[in-house]
C-alpha cells in the first residue's frame, strides 16, 4: 500500500522501454502436453514443461494418404441403429463430444482484438489525461478550470469496448455529477502533475510497445484443425465401409474392423494435438491479456488513490465524492472489464476470444459413428508366452481378444505399437487341450490360421501365469468361437476389456499333448519385457510443441 494515499502499489517492469524480454508468458501447467510446432515469436521465449506421458505430436508436413476403399458387396439394407443412419452433420451442430466438432474458431486471429483492445485502453488513459490536465488547470485558476474539466468529461469516449454500466469507465458519470454542484479551490496542482499525470502518460507509453508483441503472435493463430477434421471424415467413412463390408459378409476372414478402429483413433489423436494447441493458444492469450488489462486498472486505480486524497482533504463537501469513486474505481475487480470483454466477444460462438471455461477435449470423451459398434469391443486383454513354431521355446507378448480374432502385439501400448505382430480368425479356429492345475505350465492349444491364403494352419500353444488366468483365456476363445448371433452380441457387450472368474474347467481335460521336457521351465514373463528401454528414451527426448498465445515478455509492473 502507498504510505500516503493508501492505494494498492504495483511493478510496471513489463511496460519500461526498451527491456520488454522480462514479459514472458504465464508458467504453464507441468501436467500439460505441449505439441510442437514451427517458432515464432512467442514460441521463441516460451518453453512450457513438458509431460513425459503426452501423446505424440503430430508432424505439420504429414498429410492423410488415401487408401483403397473396401469393396461393398451383397445386400444394403439398414438395420434399426445402424451406422449408416448416423447424420454427421446433425453431431457436428449439436454434440460438443463429437469427433466433428470444434469448441474454438479455426479461421480467425485475436490479436486483431487484443490490438483493438488495448488501443482503446490507449484512448480511455490519454482521456484520464486529458481529465486531470484539467483538474489541475481547475486548482490554478477556480473560475477557468471548473468549465473545462467539466467539458473533458463531455468529450471523453464512451466506446461500446467496455462494459456500458458497472465498469472502471463509471466514474466518468460519477465526475460528471460532482462538477455539476461543486466549486473547488486548492492548490494540488503539483501533486496531480505529479503523481498522476506522469503516471498515465508513462503508463499509456509502455502500452504501445505492447500493441508491437500482439502483433507479433498472429502465426500461433494459424493452424491445421480443418484439413485434420477432415482426415478424421475419411478415416470414419473407410471404418463404416469396413464394418459395412465385415456384416454383409457375415466375416469371412476379411479385415478386422478393431484394427481400422486403431486407425481412426490415430488420426483423431492428430486432430486433437491441433485443435489442443490452437485452444491452449486462445487460453494463453486470454490469460495474458487479462494480467495486462489488470495492471492497467490497478495503475488507474493507483492514480485515482491520489485523486481521492486530495478531495478528501478538500472538506466535507467532498466526501461524498470520494465515497462514490471508491465504489466505482477501487473496488471493482482489476478483470471485471476483461470478464465482460469475453463474454460479449464470445458470444454466438464465433469469432472472438474463447471463455475460459471451455475445457480442453480428451480422447476418452470423442464420439464417432459406430464407437460403439460390438465388433469394435477388446474383448479381454493381457500378457500371455506363445511357444515359437518351430522351436521349444516361449515368447511373451501382449494379445487382445476381440470379437473375430486373437491378435498379438509386441507392447500394450496402442500409440506406439497399432500395428499387430500376428492375427488368428476365430471362426475358422478350434480349441485343442490344456493344462491341468498341477502342471508346471498353464497353457491350452488353439488350431488356428492367420488370414491370407499363403497361411495354413497351425496348433498354436499359449502359456499363462496362472491356472486361472489361463482358463479364463480359455473360456473367452471358446464363447467366441462356438457362440453366433444375438447371444455373441450380448456376450461381447458384458465382457468388454473387464476381467472375469471362470466356475469351471472346458470341454477338454486332457493335457498329453501339452507336455514337454523342455517345457517344464515355468511361466517368468515381466510386463516390463514389453517395454524397451530404448523406445521409451527415445520417447521423452522427442522435441515438444510450445504453447502458443502467450505473451512473449512477462506482465508485471515494477514501480
Amino acid at each position: 500500500m502507498d504510505p500516503e494515499t493508501g492505494a494498492p502499489t504495483t511493478d510496471r517492469n513489463i511496460l519500461q522501454h526498451p527491456n520488454t524480454e522480462n514479459l514472458s508468458p504465464q508458467a504453464p501447467n507441468p501436467n500439460t502436453i505441449i505439441p510442437q510446432r514451427s517458432d515464432t515469436v512467442a514460441s521463441r521465449t516460451s518453453r512450457a514443461a513438458q509431460d513425459p506421458q503426452a501423446e505424440e505430436a503430430p508432424q505439420r508436413s504429414g498429410t492423410l494418404k488415401k487408401k483403397n476403399s473396401v469393396k461393398r458387396s451383397g445386400s444394403r439394407k439398414s438395420k434399426p441403429g445402424s451406422i449408416r443412419s448416423i447424420k454427421m452433420e446433425q453431431q457436428e451442430q449439436l454434440d460438443v463430444n463429437s469427433a466433428f466438432y470444434t469448441p474454438v474458431p479455426t479461421n480467425n486471429s485475436p490479436t486483431e482484438l487484443l490490438v483493438n483492445r488495448f488501443q482503446a485502453w490507449r484512448k480511455v488513459l490519454k482521456d484520464f489525461i486529458t481529465y486531470f490536465r484539467e483538474v489541475q488547470a481547475q486548482y490554478e485558476s477556480r473560475a477557468r478550470g471548473i468549465a473545462k474539466v467539466t467539458q473533458s468529461l463531455h468529450t471523453t469516449s464512451s466506446t461500446s469496448e467496455f462494459a456500458p454500466h458497472g465498469g472502471i469507465l463509471e466514474v466518468n458519470n460519477v465526475l460528471r455529477d460532482f462538477h455539476k454542484e461543486a466549486t473547488i479551490n486548492s492548490e494540488h496542482a503539483a501533486k496531480i502533475e505529479r503523481d498522476i499525470i506522469n503516471s498515465l502518460n508513462g503508463l499509456r507509453s509502455d502500452l504501445n510497445l505492447k500493441l508491437k508483441e500482439i502483433k507479433a503472435l498472429s502465426p500461433d493463430f494459424k493452424n491445421n484443425v480443418e484439413k485434420e477434421k477432415e482426415g478424421t471424415k475419411k478415416e470414419i467413412q473407410k471404418l463404416q465401409e469396413v464394418i459395412r463390408a465385415f456384416e454383409e459378409n457375415q466375416g469371412n476372414g476379411g479385415k478386422d474392423p478393431y484394427i481400422h478402429k486403431l486407425a481412426v483413433e490415430r488420426q483423431l489423436r492428430r486432430q486433437l494435438q491441433e485443435e489442443n494447441y490452437l485452444h491452449r493458444a486462445y487460453l494463453n492469450i486470454e490469460s495474458s491479456g487479462r494480467e495486462l488489462e489488470k495492471l492497467i486498472v490497478l495503475e488507474i486505480q493507483k492514480c485515482y488513490s491520489v485523486y481521492i486524497s486530495i478531495l478528501s482533504r478538500d472538506g466535507q463537501e467532498l466526501l461524498d465524492l470520494s465515497s462514490r469513486l471508491t465504489t466505482t474505481t477501487l473496488q471493482l475487480p482489476p478483470d471485471y472489464e476483461w470478464s465482460h470483454f469475453i463474454t460479449r466477444s464470445s458470444a454466438g460462438g464465433t469469432g472472438g476470444l474463447v471463455d475460459p471455461s471451455i475445457p480442453l477435449r480428451s480422447l476418452s470423451s470423442i464420439t464417432y459413428p459406430g464407437y460403439q459398434h460390438p465388433l469394435l469391443t477388446e474383448v479381454r486383454s493381457g500378457m500371455l508366452e506363445r511357444k515359437s513354431k518351430y522351436l521349444k521355446s516361449f515368447t511373451p507378448a501382449w494379445y487382445v481378444l476381440s470379437p473375430t480374432y486373437l491378435h498379438e502385439f509386441k507392447s500394450p501400448d496402442r500409440v506406439r505399437d497399432p500395428n499387430p505382430v500376428m492375427s488368428l480368425y476365430l471362426p475358422e479356429s478350434s480349441l485343442g487341450k490344456y493344462s491341468d492345475p498341477a502342471a508346471v505350465s498353464h497353457k491350452f492349444a488353439l488350431k488356428a490360421k492367420q488370414p491370407g491364403s499363403l497361411h495354413r494352419g497351425h496348433n498354436w500353444v499359449f502359456r499363462a501365469e496362472t491356472h486361472q488366468m489361463m482358463l479364463e483365456w480359455y473360456e473367452a476363445i471358446k464363447k467366441l468361437i462356438e457362440v453366433r448371433g444375438k447371444e455373441r452380441e450380448d456376450y461381447v457387450a458384458t465382457n468388454n476389456t473387464r476381467m472375469r472368474s471362470v466356475s469351471g474347467a472346458g470341454s477338454v481335460d486332457s493335457q498329453e499333448d501339452l507336455q514337454d521336457e523342455e517345457d517344464e521351465q515355468p511361466y517368468s514373463a515381466q510386463a516390463s519385457d514389453l517395454a524397451p528401454v530404448e523406445e521409451i528414451e527415445e520417447e521423452k527426448q522427442r522435441p515438444k510443441r510450445p504453447e502458443g498465445g502467450r505473451f512473449p515478455s512477462d506482465i508485471m509492473i515494477n514501480r
